[in-house]
């Protein structure tokens, strides 16, 4: 299992990513419940285009391990690229229930609040990725998108829109 792994995060790395797909897919078939695999080729997936198919295996993945929060994390991102992101907010909100400072959880949170137009909320996420982790450098993606979001409110508001 762990040189198939190993084999697809190469494939990956050299731009193969059928290679890679196959790789953590046949890893994944000698044992499904291979955390790191799924994980791996749900990323892949995710990074395809292919959500959907991200969204099964995570759900079966956390049918074997229910607190992998990183697939709870990885589960949000493809519910919200699914275009779920009430969904998405539930895993996020899942994984902040026992790690209530994870950053990305955070961080994704707010983006799926926004597409929501529930933009104070959007920020406020954003704003608490800063504090939380200000080295971090999806603290600079959060303040950028917190500033983004509050000037764009500032030109529709003074519009009336």
């Amino acid at each position: 299992v762990q040189a198939w792994y190993e084999l697809g995060l190469t494939e990956e790395r050299r731009g193969r990513f059928s290679g890679a797909r196959a790789a953590f897919a046949r890893a994944l078939e000698l044992l499904p419940t291979h955390l790191e695999s799924a994980l791996a080729l749900a990323a892949l997936l995710c990074r395809s285009n292919v959500p959907a198919e991200a969204i099964d295996l995570l759900i079966g993945l956390l049918t074997a391990h229910p607190y992998a929060l990183d697939a709870l994390v990885m589960l949000g991102r493809a519910l919200h690229q699914d275009g779920r992101p009430a969904r998405a907010i539930e895993a996020f909100d899942r994984v902040l229930r026992f790690h209530p400072e994870r950053v990305d959880a955070v961080f994704h949170r707010g983006a799926s609040l926004a597409v929501l137009r529930r933009y104070d909320e959007a920020m406020g996420a954003w704003e608490r990725v800063a504090a939380l982790a200000p080295s971090d450098p999806i603290a600079v993606a959060a303040r950028n998108h917190a500033r983004s979001t509050r000037e764009l409110l500032q030109i529709f508001g003074s519009q009336g829109a």
